[in-house]
């Protein structure tokens, strides 16, 4: 859905809560100079055995989202199913804000919580995707959403300015 989807064939790709890296994988294969950010220090040991095992050599960086210093300028960044967590307190949901505004990229590919996680009892704030879509519009620096698709009930969208 989201290759299907690109209007760029390479350049730097930033993939946020990267889980084992098969998306840098894929998306290394075809062009992209890519970057994983994965904070679970689970995840991140998989992550970087499989880079290893899989020969692959983009960047990978174990900490949250929100210590990466860098300049966060990217052709494409990829948010999937990771946003939804930063709603839970109110000092997570404006560190994204935060987030939010020094991320540029020509395209960000965002994928949703399943329903019964957005509506879940003690979150700091409950967006359905639609609002979500629109919290991250007003915050960043992209301007339009076009919904791409859809897997085992998560949305998926395109935003770009």
């Amino acid at each position: 859905i989201i290759k299907q989807n690109f209007t760029i064939n390479s350049g730097r790709l930033l993939d946020i809560g990267a889980h084992w890296g098969y998306f840098c994988h894929k998306f290394e294969e075809i062009g992209f100079n890519c970057t994983a950010i994965e904070d679970s220090l689970k995840n991140f040991y998989f992550l970087r055995k499989l880079k290893r095992a899989g020969n692959a050599s983009f960047n990978i960086i174990n900490k949250s989202i929100f210590d990466y210093e860098e300049v966060l300028n990217f052709d494409v960044i990829l948010a999937l199913n990771i946003f939804h967590h930063f709603l839970k307190e109110k000092k997570s949901y404006y560190k994204l804000i935060t987030l939010f505004g020094r991320l540029k990229a020509k395209e960000m590919y965002f994928q949703t919580a399943k329903p019964e996680e957005i509506k879940a009892k003690g979150r700091y704030k409950n967006y359905s995707p639609e609002e979500f879509v629109n919290f991250i519009i007003k915050n960043s620096n992209f301007a339009k959403a076009d919904c791409i698709g859809e897997v085992r009930g998560n949305k998926i969208y395109k935003l770009y300015y």
